[in-house]
């Protein structure tokens, strides 16, 4: 079944080095781990549910159609780094009003999910990306195909699981130990998606 493709080691490295650079996903993840270990986790669920939808969206031919619009990825892009922001400042302000107390799981873990999935899918990087990449390791005369593109998808989706649960696990230790651990990692999640929103407006 995997004869179609090449370099599959070579794909696994490639693919866990993309996934372990600190971007918008692993600081929100983080930052939400420092509430609640179920509110990391729907967030999770998020980024990966938005992940395959790209994935998918990059499979059936669509990027090719994204990225011959480039009024509409900047159109994305604008969208994408207003979304960032909001969470950023969203993130500082629930770091004031929680006063050394992590802010309350339940609140978080209403829009936890839908929070992330609309992070993910404002930003049109992921689909081209996912569509310059997968093509790399499928064997000479395979054609990029959809069946293809979710095989691959599920190796480097579970990188990623992987990637997340060690965040999940790392960041609720510190907010543990640290009494103010939780609001630290809100204000440092804040700040870092704010960073991340003003590097997508100048990409």
């Amino acid at each position: 079944m995997m004869d179609e493709f090449v370099h599959l080691p070579a794909f696994l490295v490639a693919a866990a080095t993309v996934i372990v650079v600190p971007g918008p996903a692993t600081l929100l993840v983080a930052a939400r781990a420092g509430a609640s270990r179920r509110v990391a986790v729907l967030a999770t669920a998020g980024i990966v549910a938005g992940d395959v939808l790209a994935i998918t969206l990059a499979g059936a031919g669509l990027s090719r159609m994204a990225a011959e619009a480039p009024g509409l990825i900047h159109a994305l892009r604008l969208l994408g780094a207003a979304w960032v922001a909001y969470l950023g400042v969203g993130m500082l302000q629930a770091s004031r009003a929680a006063q050394g107390m992590a802010p309350a799981a339940t609140t978080l873990s209403r829009h936890a999910f839908l929070q992330a999935l609309a992070m993910t899918l404002a930003n049109p990087k992921p689909m081209l990306f996912f569509a310059a990449f997968f093509p790399l390791f499928m064997a000479p005369g395979t054609g990029p195909t959809l069946l293809a593109f979710w095989r691959l998808g599920s190796l480097f989706e579970a990188l990623n699981l992987a990637w997340f649960t060690a965040v999940i696990t790392l960041a609720g230790l510190f907010a543990r130990r640290q009494r103010r651990g939780a609001r630290g990692l809100q204000r440092l999640g804040g700040v870092a998606l704010l960073g991340c929103a003003a590097l997508v407006l100048l990409a």
